[in-house]
């Protein structure tokens, strides 16, 4: 039984590394979270890039502050998620522009590219409470900042020299091998590299959450209005 995972979106849907107990690393590829959910089993933990906690208005507390501690040019990759009220909204116009009446800020292209991914989450969750005990949000590039002992990523992730030091993190904790025989096991095409180490480090986190070491943007987090809670883990 594997006890913690850690989930990155990927071009074939969701991209999952897993640790059991005995230390042996497990990966999955699946095309919904639900599936994922069922393939994992009983973990204790799983950490997925993905907001979960919506506002009704305005940012996220935990957004603000990982872009605070990211800097430029690492902080764009926080996208602000949408507000809870605009989950189901059919194009980025018609969400742009309600949003726009509520709290005066507009949805990007790439903002608008994570919607589908949000909503898949939300759902699941808000239909299986018991598993939403389990999910926690995880965001790659804070929690490499936390890895990298509290400093930015030099590169970004689709860079050679990124790729590279993201790598060296990731060996460090698990070793080389454990990130070239999980490379193996999946195609470029479905799991880039830059997804495979986004989901280790997701892994990473994962591990601090269930031995209880890890930490969060914002330390008091709130819960939206269904019951979620707005934090990023690292």
């Amino acid at each position: 039984m594997h006890s913690v995972a850690g989930v990155d979106g990927s071009r074939a849907g969701w991209f999952a590394v897993s640790l059991d107990a005995t230390g042996k690393i497990g990966s999955a590829v699946v095309a919904t979270p639900r599936e994922l959910c069922e393939a994992l089993g009983e973990a204790d933990v799983i950490a997925v890039d993905v907001p979960i906690g919506l506002t009704e208005s305005g940012p996220r507390q935990c957004d603000q502050e990982a872009r605070k501690a990211l800097c430029a040019p690492r902080a764009s990759s926080v996208f602000p998620p949408p507000i809870r009220s605009l989950l189901t909204a059919a194009t980025r116009e018609q969400a742009s522009l309600a949003q726009k009446q509520i709290d005066g800020r507009g949805i990007g292209v790439q903002a608008w590219g994570i919607f589908p991914k949000i909503r898949e989450w939300d759902r699941c969750l808000r239909g299986n409470s018991q598993l939403a005990k389990h999910v926690f949000e995880a965001h790659p590039e804070v929690c490499f900042w936390a890895l990298n002992a509290f400093q930015p990523m030099r590169y970004g992730k689709k860079l050679p020299e990124g790729r590279s030091e993201r790598r060296n993190l990731l060996a460090r904790e698990f070793g080389a091998r454990a990130l070239d025989e999980t490379r193996s096991r999946h195609t470029r095409r479905e799991v880039a590299d830059d997804d495979l180490y986004d989901a280790f480090v997701a892994l990473w986190t994962a591990h601090r959450i269930h031995a209880r070491i890890a930490k969060c943007f914002p330390e008091s987090p709130p819960r939206d209005s269904v019951g979620l809670p707005m934090v990023i883990w690292f």
